[in-house]
């Protein structure tokens, strides 16, 4: 064993996924997944990247086409990108979130089972960004409150 992998098998052996029983660096235990629903089972992650796309882009207004001058690509390209057709570049991604005002990792963020609340989620994290820090602690400590009190249906 070189000295460069004793010391990646010294660094691993503290992940607390490493078989510690093995002294071979590949022996991992499973990494324990998130569970989601079987609709994103059946969904593929260029398929939900294209939907948060094209959810955002509708969230804020944009033709296709509008998108596309922002971002310097051509309409067919934000075309193909929501249709999951084409799989965005990073460079792409990272224009597209500064073209639509989000941050990166929104492109990602798993959809739930329930429309209304991931539309809600997504309105709430547009206007929290719009807030400056005075602000947005304040609506932090309202949006804890209310998820502190028991909810009655009406």
């Amino acid at each position: 064993m070189t000295s460069d992998n004793r010391r990646i098998g010294k660094l691993t052996k503290q992940n607390p996924y490493f078989n510690a029983d093995s002294s071979d660096i590949t022996a991992y235990k499973s990494v324990p997944t998130t569970p989601f629903s079987a609709h994103h089972a059946s969904m593929d992650v260029r398929t939900r990247v294209a939907m948060r796309i094209k959810a955002i882009r509708k969230r804020r207004g944009l033709s296709q086409e509008a998108l596309a001058a922002l971002i310097d690509r051509s309409p067919d390209a934000i075309s193909n990108l929501e249709r999951g057709v084409s799989t965005p570049a990073y460079d792409t991604l990272d224009l597209l979130a500064k073209g639509l005002g989000v941050p990166l990792a929104e492109f990602f963020v798993e959809e739930g089972d329930d429309p209304r609340r991931t539309e809600a989620m997504a309105r709430l994290n547009d206007a929290a960004r719009q807030l400056d820090s005075r602000r947005l602690a304040t609506a932090a400590a309202i949006v804890e409150l209310l998820a502190a009190e028991p909810f009655k249906e009406a």
